[in-house]
């Protein structure tokens, strides 16, 4: 695994950004090689296949967990640009682009399967750009130059003004390609999701989420949920609906009461609200100072 720094002065974008940039320039090369080893007779417990993104394409093992190790001889090439604020290094966007070439094609798969009978060479790229320091929009696409298609492609934006404010977007669309390498493969996800957190009133605040999936027409997942922030205590209330692959419906209704720095009641929502509103935090007033907090 090596890789390159350079960078230069950006003047061209002080009028878009509104203050001195610098721009960067990182080439990267990773090499992974991994003997094969047949590991069919080895049984399989919490091992899943890791996906393929830029952090993936970039690791030593396609699998998580320790069941499965995944043989390579795979070379990465790539190269990202990030554009940065002089004064303070904040980074305002960056760009990547990636490519894995597989010399010998990967044999060890989950339950004994090949897991990559073909050597495509996936181009994988990214880019998030943030603006007025609370508007995000993150953009990824993986191109199959022997399909000449996209095979995964996700788009999103954010808007966060504030702590406990936020609408998010996001879509995401996967395309499942031919083992035969005819261009007949089939899309397996084309799924929309909007979530986000607000304050109604002054005490009240609302989360909700609303998960829909295109080719089935059905709703994947929601999220009601409701916070109120008295002086000493908390309420929290979560209404969630997710469906899974089986297309099995879990509901979840729960309800918490918390008095701040001395315990709780109820089925803690924090978790599903986490899970469901990506950057949720439960915030709380700070307690008073105690009396004796500076005693001597």
């Amino acid at each position: 695994d090596s890789g390159l720094a350079f960078e230069r002065d950006a003047t061209e974008m002080k009028g878009f950004f509104g203050r001195d940039m610098i721009v960067t320039m990182e080439p990267r090369a990773f090499y992974v090689y991994t003997p094969f080893q047949s590991q069919a007779q080895t049984p399989l417990f919490d091992t899943a296949d890791a996906g393929f993104g830029i952090t993936q394409i970039f690791s030593e093992n396609t699998f998580v967990g320790n069941d499965r190790v995944a043989d390579n001889n795979k070379l990465t090439m790539g190269l990202t640009s990030r554009v940065l604020e002089t004064n303070t290094g904040a980074e305002r966007a960056t760009v990547t682009l990636a490519q894995r070439q597989d010399f010998t094609g990967q044999r060890v798969g989950l339950n004994g399967t090949i897991q990559n009978p073909t050597r495509y060479s996936d181009t994988l790229g990214a880019s998030t750009i943030r603006l007025l320091g609370n508007f995000n929009v993150d953009l990824f696409g993986q191109y199959n130059t022997q399909l000449n298609r996209f095979v995964q492609s996700s788009v999103g934006a954010g808007w966060r003004p504030t702590p406990g404010r936020s609408l998010n977007f996001a879509y995401r669309n996967v395309w499942n390609p031919p083992t035969d390498g005819t261009n007949s493969g089939v899309t397996q996800t084309d799924q929309y999701n909007a979530f986000g957190e607000w304050p109604i009133f002054k005490k009240y605040r609302v989360l909700g989420r609303w998960g829909y999936d295109a080719l089935t027409t059905k709703t994947l997942n929601t999220l009601v949920g409701l916070q109120y922030d008295a002086d000493c205590w908390t309420a929290r209330f979560a209404y969630s609906q997710a469906r899974n692959t089986s297309q099995i419906t879990t509901t979840q209704v729960l309800f918490q009461l918390e008095f701040r720095g001395f315990a709780s009641v109820g089925n803690n929502p924090v978790d599903v609200m986490r899970l469901n509103v990506p950057g949720y935090q439960p915030i709380a007033k700070p307690l008073p100072p105690s009396p004796y907090e500076n005693y001597q």
